[in-house]
């Protein structure tokens, strides 16, 4: 995956279905994910903390209002 690409539509280039009701907004909290470590050989990707970018300003606002719980929103993240 290319640089700057979300977990959203990495997913959904990889064929891995997440609900987005907003279009990627980060409004609906539809595509709230666990997002894990590790080597995923099915789809041949490496997955770590360093690859997130940080939460943004409205994923935040998301989170305060919403509880996250340590989820992240796949639109944001």
């Amino acid at each position: 995956m290319a640089a700057g690409t979300n977990l959203l539509q990495a997913a959904q280039e990889l064929g891995v279905e997440l609900e987005s009701i907003c279009g990627g907004r980060q409004t609906c909290g539809k595509c709230q994910i666990f997002v894990e470590e590790g080597h995923f050989s099915k789809h041949g990707i490496k997955s770590r903390p360093n690859h997130l970018s940080p939460p943004t300003s409205l994923e935040m606002e998301y989170d305060q209002e919403h509880n996250l719980d340590g989820r992240r929103l796949a639109c944001a993240a």
